[in-house]
């Protein structure tokens, strides 16, 4: 592995490392001041992009109602590709989560594509299974 390979492996690494510990500055501080965050699938089956935050700040906004949401936030089974540039890493994990009342786990299954630049997230494309989510927080699904 190159030394660019392994500097954008630890800075995914660090990415899910700062949210399980739920340090929400932590995180913020490995996300580039122009970093995107997409979830391309949609609940509703629409090929439009679920969500998607634009910068820094609305980044960590989202990252912040993730930390609220959930009182315990658990990656498991992560498996780790870097590209042959080192500028992309793709992670398949599942979720092994719980809500903020303790009382109902959330598990999905995870696809994430993230562009590293400087040592920075650029861009993270989140592939999770919208349906289950939808269930989870009461959305609407189709």
């Amino acid at each position: 592995m190159t030394d660019k390979q392994q500097q954008s492996l630890d800075t995914v690494k660090a990415f899910y490392a700062a949210k399980e510990r739920r340090d929400l500055d932590a995180t913020v501080r490995l996300f580039a001041e122009d970093i995107v965050y997409r979830f391309p699938l949609n609940a509703c089956g629409d090929p439009a992009p679920w969500a998607v935050f634009d910068g820094k700040q609305a980044t960590g906004e989202y990252q912040r109602g993730v930390l609220t949401r959930f009182s315990r936030i658990h990656m498991i089974d992560l498996e780790y590709t870097v590209s042959d540039d080192g500028d992309r890493v793709f992670v398949t994990s599942q979720g092994d989560y719980v809500q903020e009342d303790g009382q109902r786990p959330y598990h999905n299954v995870y696809v994430f594509r993230f562009e590293i630049e400087d040592r920075l997230i650029r861009r993270v494309d989140e592939y999770a299974n919208p349906v289950t989510y939808a269930r989870l927080a009461g959305l609407p699904i189709g």
